[in-house]
């Protein structure tokens, strides 16, 4: 639907909606269950269900996607003083899985794939972009010098606001000779009491909040549990215009990325897999920088041009 708000101004909404069955999903189809592996004493080749034979990662067409998303679009025209456009949108994305050729989407249980169906690695709840110019009014009316040095400056920039991706999982690193599931337990709120920053990263999430699963068991999390840092970055540009004569036009500008200078942090770097002793009730002693997020998005970027245009 699209409607001319007053003589300037025009809002686009819409519905976007896409279904995808029979879709490709990797699955390792001769991995051992955790319980299988205890009944054997830890024989692991005895667990699997194709004696003699290591992983299988079978391509198969069982996995599916939904999307849905409400469209907001608005533009307003203000002519030589500027434009602004901004664009909004709410979705959801969920499948089972995101790559077909990617290890994060192995399920944990081959016998229950309706427990991989999760947000998808690339949904984004929020997504706020914001395209903007506008002439500053100052000396714009000016002569001579006043209006040659003064006059005639432009403001513009893109505005962005985004959710966070899902987290892919949160890994068991100790299976206990594949005694245990690769994904581990839940056992209080992930962002309640987070331990004080040491060198290495920044807590995004409390390690004593998971433990890994007892033998024989599976961990209770599934894909996608929470979600990691989103974007909030303003890119803008000063430009003025000089017209030497007809023909011909000399711009200087200076472009700052990222110009508020926000930390965002890379959700790429969350520390996601728990590392401790079998005998562990919790992942707090696990090794490495678990629970932390280690990069960051690049910092403000300040780039200085001048450029010469002639036909």
């Amino acid at each position: 639907m699209q409607r001319k708000l007053y003589s300037r101004g025009v809002i686009d909404i819409g519905y976007v909606g896409s279904a995808g069955d029979n879709l490709i999903q990797p699955v390792d189809i001769n991995a051992p269950l955790p319980k299988d592996v205890v009944a054997t004493n830890g024989v692991i080749n005895t667990a699997r269900p194709y004696v003699g034979f290591a992983g299988i990662t079978f391509r198969q067409t069982t996995a599916k996607s939904r999307y849905h998303g409400l469209l907001v679009g608005f533009r307003h025209d203000a002519g030589r003083k500027g434009l602004i456009s901004i664009a909004y949108t709410l979705s959801r994305t969920k499948t089972d899985a995101t790559n077909d050729r990617d290890f994060v989407d192995l399920p944990q249980d081959r016998t229950n794939l309706a427990a991989e169906y999760a947000l998808a690695r690339t949904d984004r709840t929020h997504i706020f972009t914001a395209n903007y110019v506008y002439e500053l009014p100052f000396f714009r009316e000016s002569k001579g010098l006043g209006k040659q040095v003064l006059g005639g400056w432009q403001v513009s920039g893109i505005t962005q606001f985004w959710s966070g991706p899902p987290i892919s999982r949160v890994v068991n690193g100790q299976t206990n000779g594949s005694r245990r599931g690769i994904r581990v337990n839940q056992i209080g709120d992930p962002f309640s009491g987070l331990p004080a920053n040491t060198p290495g990263g920044v807590y995004y999430f409390n390690p004593a909040a998971f433990a890994p699963p007892a033998d024989g068991a599976l961990g209770n999390t599934g894909r996608a549990i929470f979600r990691l840092p989103g974007v909030n970055q303003w890119d803008l540009t000063l430009s003025k215009n000089w017209y030497p004569s007809k023909g011909t036009r000399l711009q200087f500008r200076a472009d700052l990325i990222n110009a508020l200078n926000h930390t965002q942090f890379d959700p790429n770097s969350i520390q996601n897999v728990c590392t401790v002793a079998t005998t562990a009730t919790d992942c707090t002693a696990s090794t490495g920088n678990f629970g932390k997020l280690t990069g960051t998005r690049n910092p403000r970027e300040i780039q200085l041009g001048v450029k010469f245009f002639w036909n």
